[in-house]
């Protein structure tokens, strides 16, 4: 009964697993260019594809069949996979059918079919039996602009030992696009073996721009082996300059620009002296990340802006480059409430509408709360004052009610306060040095593990040395994080150093915390303190007695 139900579970999910998809290697190609479809069959299956319905539109140059076993968590798979080479006939979006493998089909595609590109290069003939070739799909772009320049070698022979030199190009960028291809191509009813190589190429000044060929050059094995090189025609291109109507700061040519921002937190409960994180990206579709314009990013009055060093990304996503910035920029804001970080615009020129367009982040209003007033703890004390009042007497006794006797008492009395009152201020003067130098002794003490901290980049323990610091430096006030040693400053520096400890604190993602900038911005702070200070002391006194 275990053996049925074992075969059951897996009759039923190989029924789960089968399945028929298709892949086009390439959505747009050229009209007499090759390109290959991929059929990919889960399980074991004898069927082959019908290909009859691809006929009407395309022309079979070959076929590939390969099979895959597997073993997957204990269970056995197989993957079947028919590759077909195919030639469109005609241009304009063309309709691939539904192809049926068995009992399986696939879902109905297009792909899209252009005119040939410029070439340069003499037509293949009967007589060639190894070609190189190349072509552009732009030959007028404009500065900085992405222009391809395919690659194509044609081969019938036997070779061995080949190499390839790549095409060069000065006053401009010459950047590979993936890996190069190969599949099959019938040139003058001749089967070719094809591999193509595509490059980005980014004109960096105006005028003509002449591409030096590539080489190929390899050994021929046949009945008299020997060497062969061949190199592709040059091509020119003619650059235009930046267009008059573009009025950006930094020139921008694309096929598409994204811009997108994100937030470390949810602006909410901000308050004065707080910072927020704030993570910008600009992906452009045709241009790399090392010729992408920087963002403006301004400080105001009510913020200071300190922007970190960009991320620069390449990608490619056929038949283009895609460069990608992500620039990481704090806000540390100044003043209590309504703030408005302003919004950020990058104009640049739409390569495939030939007009001018504006990427566009919409502004952010933040409310900034004020910071508590620090006085408001000490309302409800009372003065020395008030407590002295309220232990004098309602009631005085009147001369005529006091005795001699008690007159002398109370001088007597009167006396021996004005004893204990000396010997408190002989006492007080030994005492007050020693509790003035225990106390700054312990402060110098908090500042060396702060150093130290500081110097060997540990954040925890200059955080917990830092807030021990301020509650010595700011006895009055109740100093229990980093934010409030914030309210207590106002020189901006530190402010930031500050920050950058909170944030490598509590971020998200562990950063890299570089402690030296903090231990030199609290020791011009105390520098600043200690000047301001000896300033004050040089002042003639107010009663000069």
């Amino acid at each position: 009964m275990k053996k049925i139900i074992s075969i059951f579970i897996l009759f039923y999910s190989g029924i789960l697993i089968a399945g028929l998809s298709i892949q086009i290697e390439n959505s747009k190609v050229q009209i007499g260019q090759s390109f290959r479809l991929v059929l990919t069959m889960d399980g074991q299956t004898n069927a082959v594809p019908d290909l009859t319905p691809l006929q009407e539109n395309f022309q079979i140059v070959g076929t590939e069949r390969s099979t895959n076993y597997s073993i997957i968590n204990g269970q056995a798979r197989t993957v079947n996979q028919w590759t077909v080479f195919l030639v469109p006939l005609k241009m304009g979006t063309i309709s691939i059918p539904s192809l049926q493998v068995g009992q399986e089909s696939t879902t109905p595609s297009t792909i899209e079919v252009t005119a040939s590109a410029v070439q340069s290069g003499k037509p293949l003939t009967k007589q060639d039996d190894l070609q190189l070739l190349v072509e552009v799909d732009n030959k007028t772009p404009y500065v900085n602009q992405q222009v391809i320049y395919t690659v194509k070698l044609y081969n019938s022979l036997q070779l061995l030992d080949t190499d390839f030199q790549a095409p060069q190009v000065d006053n401009a960028l010459l950047v590979p696009l993936g890996d190069g291809k190969q599949y099959q191509a019938t040139e003058n009813g001749r089967l070719f073996s094809v591999v193509e190589q595509q490059y980005a190429i980014f004109p960096q000044k105006s005028g003509k721009l002449t591409v030096t060929p590539p080489v190929f050059s390899a050994l021929v094995y046949d009945q008299m082996p020997h060497k062969t090189k061949i190199s592709a025609d040059p091509l020119t291109l003619k650059v235009k300059s930046v267009p008059a109507s573009f009025t950006g700061k930094e020139w921008l040519p694309a096929n598409e620009v994204i811009l997108n921002d994100q937030y470390d937190r949810e602006p909410v409960n901000i308050r004065q002296g707080d910072t927020l994180t704030r993570t910008v990206t600009l992906e452009v579709v045709g241009i790399p990340a090392q010729l992408l314009p920087s963002l403006d990013f301004s400080s105001k009055d009510s913020f200071s802006v300190y922007p970190e060093k960009a991320g620069e990304k390449n990608s490619y996503r056929q038949p283009y480059l895609v460069g990608t910035k992500t620039q990481k920029v704090t806000y540390l804001f100044n003043k209590a409430g309504k703030i408005t970080i302003p919004e950020l615009r990058l104009p640049w020129f739409n390569t495939v509408t030939q007009k001018n367009e504006v990427a566009v982040l919409a502004p952010r209003v933040i409310q900034v709360q004020a910071t508590a007033n620090s006085a408001d703890s000490s309302v409800n004390t009372p003065s020395e004052e008030q407590d002295v009042t309220a232990e004098v007497p309602a009631e005085t006794p009147s001369a005529e009610k006091v005795t001699p006797a008690s007159t002398w008492l109370a001088w007597g009395v009167a006396a021996l306060f004005a004893l204990a009152w000396l010997l408190t201020l002989k006492l007080g003067r030994f005492n007050l040095p020693y509790f003035k130098s225990h106390k700054g002794a312990g402060k110098k003490a908090v500042l060396k593990r702060l150093q130290s901290a500081c110097l060997n980049n540990q954040p925890i323990e200059a955080q917990q040395a830092l807030i021990e610091w301020a509650s010595r430096h700011w006895p009055e006030k109740r100093i229990l994080s980093l934010a409030d040693i914030c309210e207590q400053i106002f020189d901006m520096n530190l402010k930031k150093q500050i920050n950058a400890l909170s944030e490598a604190l509590y971020h998200q993602q562990q950063k890299t915390w570089q402690g030296g900038g903090l231990w030199q911005a609290l020791q011009h702070h105390l520098s600043q303190t200690a000047s301001k200070r000896k300033a004050g002391s040089d002042l003639p006194p107010i009663n000069p007695q």
